[in-house]
């Protein structure tokens, strides 16, 4: 069995610094991309990605093409993750970190 790992406190109150693979517009010119989330909640999960899938549709939405959800850009596509859980909020109960 694993030791539980505390959250760093700074995660819960400070925004949160990351880089990712996104476009800012329509023309989906994919480019790594400095972004700041907000900080984590108490029911949020913070996920160290190792790997991320991005399909057909993902390419769809960051064109806009799909007008009954517009995208908002700046737009980081994907939603196939792998990665283990860095970070977990106060009323997280089923992930610890460490999880993958």
């Amino acid at each position: 069995m694993s030791k539980a790992v505390e959250t760093p406190a700074a995660m819960l109150s400070a925004p949160i610094q990351i880089l990712a693979m996104g476009c800012e517009d329509a023309s989906c010119d994919f480019k790594p991309m400095r972004m700041q989330r907000r900080p984590l909640g108490d029911h949020d999960i913070l996920i160290d990605m190792k790997y991320c899938g991005v399909c057909h549709t993902d390419l769809h939405f960051a064109a806009n093409h799909l007008k009954v959800m517009p995208t908002k850009y700046p737009c980081v596509p994907g939603h196939e993750l792998a990665g283990v859980v860095e970070a977990v909020g106060s009323k997280v109960t089923k992930f610890k970190v460490g999880d993958q």
